[in-house]
């Protein structure tokens, strides 16, 4: 998979097949659409492409702070080159972009590929004031020369999945919850060192330095797996209390049954239940 973020002449695209949003998460309902997606478009033989918002429009449009983010960049886009989506286009997204008419940020995509096909959810809407509803992207569709697949929101239960009910759940520690709308376990990923007070801590104690801006859950204690080096070992995360109103990006983990000391480095965390 190719994870571009813009398009110029050497990222041109050809005929593509389409779907816009955050995609903050990439929760079973993205699943859901982009596996459809990508069967279409290989069947038809076009390119399957992922256009994802960055920064997201919410703290963009100055609506929410970090933390916010279920996924980095970088973790969405191995998440996507699991469902077999060719191009991933990080679309930066500014205060600029999101003053852009639908007419205008669909001529920003047309410049650099084919556009043969828009696949939207039930709830999407484009451009500023998000005048760029269903039947707008339709009638535009004529213009731009592609048709429009709009898709169904996955429920579990009587509930809508979506990114903001995520983040809802990993605000109130419902681990098992998020999980179900992840159709994973709720990582993070950061650098692992020793625990600072080394002296006087036990050789099982470690720091993980995460993304400032991705969501940490609720301050507690929780039973997890870190995997480094392709390994997994099983530790309790300690989230510690908000303060100012923000998460800590770093976590503290204390391993069970380690018998030798771990060499820092790029690291996961697996949330698996919350302990208290």
């Amino acid at each position: 998979m190719r994870h571009i973020h813009n398009l110029d002449e050497n990222n041109k695209l050809g005929p593509s097949w389409i779907t816009i949003g955050a995609y903050d998460g990439i929760h079973i309902g993205h699943q859901a659409l982009v596996q459809k997606l990508v069967q279409h478009a290989h069947l038809a033989g076009d390119k399957a492409v992922v256009v994802s918002l960055f920064p997201h429009p919410a703290i963009v449009l100055g609506r929410t702070n970090p933390p916010y983010y279920l996924t980095s960049p970088e973790d969405r886009a191995s998440l996507l080159e699991e469902l077999d989506v060719d191009v991933l286009y990080t679309y930066p997204f500014s205060r600029e972009v999101a003053n852009y008419t639908p007419e205008q940020f669909l001529s920003s995509l047309a410049k650099g590929m084919d556009i043969r096909k828009l696949w939207v959810g039930a709830d999407f809407a484009l451009g500023k004031d998000r005048k760029g509803s269903l039947d707008v992207l339709g009638q535009l569709g004529t213009q731009f020369g592609y048709g429009m697949q709009i898709f169904q929101q996955v429920k579990i239960g009587e509930k809508f999945v979506s990114s903001s009910t995520i983040r809802d759940c990993l605000k109130s520690g419902d681990i098992d919850r998020a999980k179900q709308m992840l159709g994973r376990n709720y990582s993070v990923r950061g650098r692992l060192a020793a625990f600072e007070e080394a002296a006087t801590a036990s050789p099982a104690r470690y720091l993980l330095h995460t993304w400032s801006e991705q969501l940490l859950p609720v301050a507690g204690d929780y039973g997890c797996v870190l995997w480094l080096q392709g390994l997994d070992y099983p530790a309790i995360a300690s989230i510690s209390p908000q303060q100012h109103d923000q998460t800590s990006s770093v976590i503290s983990l204390n391993l069970l049954n380690l018998e030798c000391a771990l060499p820092p480095g790029i690291a996961w965390v697996e949330f698996l239940k919350r302990i208290h």
